[in-house]
């Protein structure tokens, strides 16, 4: 397997997304990965091997808490692999199980673990699995280890190598089978043993069943003679036998048969008295619903008159419509008719007058001559009175027309006017619309880089009252690591000089060694008549002991306190370097690296923040004003529109008139 590239975001100590790309190393096979200790060495590993296999490359390391603790809470811990292996190129994407906050509302939620494999064919990705579970049994497929398999062989950690050299026989036997693909030689070996003992076991089986099927042969004739027959002649016998068996054998198979074929004939009669129950069934169910159906027959029919006389119904509306005109025009015609019968009758009357005055008048002649001049005069001057009349009533409501409408034409000219004069005060506004637009984009994309530089700011403080914190936690660690060393060094310098003392009287010391009956190293006597006093300033064997025990006890005192000096510089120093890193960043707005001044930034960042959120508010408000002003020119322009064709309709009428 050759790794080509890894990207990771929120994951381990890498708080922002990292790429490292390891097809810029060319073909090299052997490189390096080296940096101070917490810089993030094993986190490369760990993704490497959390991106397969979904956990960390050490025993020591859980899956859940692989997430950083340094990031975003909306962003997302994932691991990206790509990786070639057997001339294919593969990519997997693995989250684990996280915490984020919820979009909508607040609070947490927690997102499930994910995993998803690709396969790159002519540069396209073909989505090979989608599920844990399915990557997990692809990935060992492909890989042929499994997790702990490649995590002692291929990607050894930290003081887990001993882990490997220590397991028991069986387990590297099986590591290596699974390395050097022996697997199949060995499970061939198996194989031809279990089918050895199988083989065998039936062997023995079929001698047995043998032996017990002689023993239970009867024969026909059976004489006590035969058991003394020779095994030839019992053989002879014995396929004498099976013929017969045979021959009875068949004749009860053909019988068998015949039984079988009218089985399958009852069985041919059984299914097909079944599908006959259930066609009764079928038919009986539809006899259900036919029931039913003819107890809501009246309904329907009932139903059915309705829906037919609301067809006709709705096919007399037009004839009814033209019924009640007719009728309308026919009451007018009958008022206009009663109006003329009234006035007939009053002319009658007056004829009847002018009749009597004609009688009374006819010897008259002359008289009535003159009568009826004045009486055709008087008519006529009556038809030209009501004529006048006529024309001047006529004239009255064409006056009133004409002022009416000369009225509208007005009231409509002055509301085109307003309307033209708010359609050019919206304009006016409109034309203000993509400046409001642009301003309107550019403060949230400033809100935008605000609250970043705020959460950048706040987390430079947070990394830097850290590091106080971890620069007084080192200076009170030294004081403690000093007084660890100077006792280490004088219990170390009073045991020394003690043995300097003792190997300063040598004699003293071989004195310490004798041994009755035992020759003297130095005279060779194996007498000790005197042995060398111990002098005043040795001291005693017990004292030596408690020198050496207390050396030991501030010695293992002070290799503690070296490891943990390890430690602590190695944490203090990636707390630097992640400060340091911080303040590359927002050194624009930080002046100098302390309190105060990341206090003052944070400060001036929020009052900008404040400030471009009013902004905001004001811009957002005058675009809903601006979208409103939008719809209402809409409305205007279509009123605007609607009086010029009124105006130019009533204009057009009164000319023509």
């Amino acid at each position: 397997m050759k790794a080509l590239a890894i990207r990771m975001g929120a994951f381990g100590p890498y708080r922002n997304e990292q790429v490292v790309d390891f097809t810029m190393l060319g073909g090299e096979s052997i490189f390096l990965i080296t940096g101070p200790t917490g810089a993030g060495k094993t986190t490369i590993f760990d993704a490497m091997c959390f991106a397969l296999y979904g956990r960390a490359s050490g025993s020591d390391r859980d899956q859940d808490t692989m997430r950083s603790h340094f990031a975003h809470p909306n962003d997302p811990t994932f691991v990206e692999f790509s990786f070639e292996l057997r001339g294919k190129t593969y990519r997997v994407v693995r989250m684990p199980k996280q915490t984020r906050k919820k979009e909508r509302g607040e609070g947490f939620k927690e997102d499930p673990a994910r995993a998803e494999l690709f396969l790159l064919t002519n540069d396209q990705e073909q989505l090979v699995a989608s599920k844990v579970k399915e990557v997990n049994e692809y990935i060992e497929e492909i890989i042929g280890l499994d997790y702990e398999q490649f995590r002692k062989m291929i990607m050894i950690p930290q003081g887990e190598f001993r882990k490997l050299i220590s397991e028991n026989s069986k387990e590297r036997e099986e590591i290596l089978q699974r390395i050097f693909k022996t697997k199949f030689f060995d499970d061939i070996t198996e194989y031809f043993k279990t089918q050895s003992k199988q083989l065998e076991e039936e062997i023995k089986q079929f001698e047995w069943k043998i032996e017990q099927e002689r023993n239970q042969v009867v024969w026909e004739d059976q004489e006590a003679t035969y058991e003394s027959e020779e095994l030839s002649r019992f053989n002879t016998r014995l396929d004498d036998r099976l013929e017969k068996q045979e021959t009875l054998v068949a004749a009860e198979k053909e019988a068998v048969e015949r039984l079988e074929v009218e089985v399958d004939e009852w069985k041919k009669r059984y299914h097909h008295s079944e599908q006959l129950l259930e066609l009764f069934e079928e038919k009986a169910s539809l006899d259900e619903e036919k029931h039913a159906l003819d107890q809501k027959q009246s309904e329907v029919e009932k139903t059915e008159k309705e829906l037919q006389a609301a067809r006709r119904a709705a096919e007399i509306t037009p004839y009814e419509k033209q019924y009640k005109e007719r009728m309308e025009e026919w009451q007018k015609w009958q008022k206009s008719f009663e109006d003329k019968l009234a006035s007939l009758k009053t002319i009658r009357e007056e004829f009847h007058q002018i009749d009597e005055a004609y009688h009374k008048l006819s010897g008259k002649e002359e008289e009535r001559e003159q009568l009826k001049s004045s009486w055709e005069q008087a008519v006529e001057e009556q038809e030209n009175v009501a004529i006048y009349n006529k024309l001047l009533e006529d004239s009255k409501a064409y006056t009133t027309s004409i002022a009416t409408r000369e009225k509208k034409l007005a009231e409509r000219k002055e509301a085109l006017g307003k309307c033209e004069n708010r359609a050019e005060e919206l304009k006016n506004q409109r034309r203000k619309e993509r400046e409001t637009s642009d301003s309107w984009y550019e403060t949230k994309q400033r809100i935008d880089v605000l609250y970043k530089r705020l959460e950048g700011l706040r987390q430079l403080q947070e990394h830097w009252r850290k590091l106080e914190e971890m620069r007084r936690n080192y200076q009170s660690f030294m004081k403690q690591y000093k007084n660890v060393e100077v006792r280490q060094q004088s219990s170390k310098q009073a045991y020394e000089d003690s043995l300097e003392e003792i190997r300063h009287h040598h004699a003293y010391t071989l004195s310490l060694k004798l041994e009755e009956d035992t020759p003297c190293p130095v005279c060779g006597s194996s007498d000790h008549p005197r042995p060398v006093d111990r002098p005043l300033n040795v001291p005693a064997q017990e004292e030596l002991d408690r020198l050496k025990q207390v050396y030991q006890e501030d010695d293992a005192a002070y290799q503690e306190m070296q490891r943990q000096l390890v430690t602590v510089t190695s944490a203090g120093e990636a707390q630097r370097q992640l400060t340091e890193k911080a303040m590359e960043e927002w050194d624009g707005y930080v002046k100098t690296l302390d309190e105060q001044a990341i206090q003052r930034a944070i400060i001036q960042s929020e009052e900008d923040l404040k400030a471009a959120e009013q902004r905001f508010e004001e811009l957002d408000a005058m675009w809903k004003s601006l979208t409103e002003a939008a719809k209402e020119l809409e409305q205007v322009e279509e009123r605007s529109a609607k009086l010029r064709s009124a105006q130019e309709e009533t204009r057009s009428r009164l000319h023509e008139e």
